[in-house]
């Protein structure tokens, strides 16, 4: 629906254990209420599709009222609906801790051209409004809000109750608050109010961005000569997407050892991007092995794009371990125990600074 243009309500707020306090002290939220709620910890969550009962209450025109974790993992709309709501003045908002600064906030109507949205079914919601705020200099919504006129007739006095429903916008992986209070006069003590909220959360099945989904973790390939395209699998839920009608695959640097890139792009229903990478080791080399005096001489081919050799052995049947690393693609190894040398090479690569192995050759013997 159309976002209405009024009067700013009148409200502050100090934060309370387990609620806050707003007096009629300004316009929407001061500073002060933004720094105490952006400053707290472990506000309880409203878990996914929760009903609760809320009694707002207002001893010495002062309103009691509540705030819950709303856990966003995903980019949505959270919708809180109201099944029963007494005659009272309710304000009803979604607060983004994240976007917190020690800046001053900048109070706004919204409006369309604001590129943000606030939807309401209420029949006598009267007044929507947003609090700005900036994040890596850019300026994003900090506070929605929207003021319902919960059952008060124009003259004051208790009309019907009535249920309604406000959504919000929201952002994958923000930390979201609702806070839920009653304003008006005295006469509106313990009221209450009977809540349900959903958001976008972690389990919802189905994502159109390919970013958001889940991929195949790709494991290290040998090297062949020819580009190593390794198929890619990406679940939607419990649906497997299909190459070329909802994904396409790109590969970068994918031949020789080092490290390969995948980029895959949504398709048709799917958009966005994601970049997974995997790693293209020496292939591995068949080692030779005869005896010279009391040498063991060992040599292989040269495998293609590795850094290096390690040569492990063992004497007698007892266990592998490191005998040394090499350039080339020859070793001598003086056997000076009694007993059957056991030898057997793997190449490395250096990727970011660490070595990556190639898999082990064939085991030699020599006496």
């Amino acid at each position: 629906m159309k976002l209405k243009k009024i009067l700013a309500g009148l409200m502050a707020a100090v934060i309370a254990v387990g609620s806050f306090m707003v007096s009629t002290a300004s316009a929407y939220w001061n500073q002060d209420t933004i720094d105490s709620i952006c400053k707290k910890t472990n506000a309880p969550v409203w878990k996914n599709g929760e009903t609760k009962t809320l009694t707002l209450v207002e001893p010495d025109i002062k309103n009691t009222g509540w705030y819950y974790s709303i856990p966003v993992s995903s980019n949505g709309t959270v919708e809180v609906n109201a099944t029963t709501f007494d005659p009272a003045f309710v304000c009803i908002a979604l607060v983004n801790a994240d976007i917190y600064t020690d800046k001053t906030y900048e109070n706004r109507y919204l409006s369309d051209s604001e590129g943000v949205t606030t939807n309401s079914t209420f029949g006598k919601a009267y007044d929507y409004g947003c609090v700005f705020g900036e994040k890596n200099g850019k300026k994003e919504v900090i506070q929605y809000e929207v003021r319902v006129c919960g059952g008060r007739d124009g003259d004051g006095t208790d009309a019907d109750s009535y249920s309604g429903m406000v959504s919000f916008d929201v952002k994958k992986n923000n930390n979201y608050m609702l806070a839920v209070f009653s304003e008006g006069d005295s006469k509106l003590e313990n009221r209450k109010v009977t809540l349900s909220v959903t958001y976008p959360s972690s389990s919802d099945k189905s994502s159109n961005d390919i970013s958001e989904l889940s991929i195949n973790k790709i494991t290290s390939k040998s090297y062949t000569g020819k580009a190593i395209k390794p198929s890619i699998t990406i679940k939607d839920g419990n649906k497997k997407l299909v190459s070329g009608t909802d994904y396409t695959v790109t590969y970068k640097n994918n031949t020789k050892p080092g490290k390969a890139t995948v980029t895959i792009t949504g398709k048709g229903n799917y958009t966005g991007t994601k970049t997974v990478t995997f790693n293209i080791v020496p292939k591995k080399v068949r080692v030779s092995a005869k005896t010279s005096d009391t040498d063991a001489v060992l040599s292989w081919k040269k495998s293609t794009g590795a850094a290096g050799y390690e040569i492990y052995y063992s004497v007698g049947g007892g266990k592998l371990r490191k005998l040394t690393t090499v350039k080339g693609t020859k070793y001598s190894a003086a056997m000076t125990a009694a007993g059957t040398y056991k030898f057997k090479v793997r190449p490395y690569v250096r990727i970011n600074g660490k070595k990556v192995y190639g898999q082990w050759s064939n085991t030699v013997s020599c006496k």
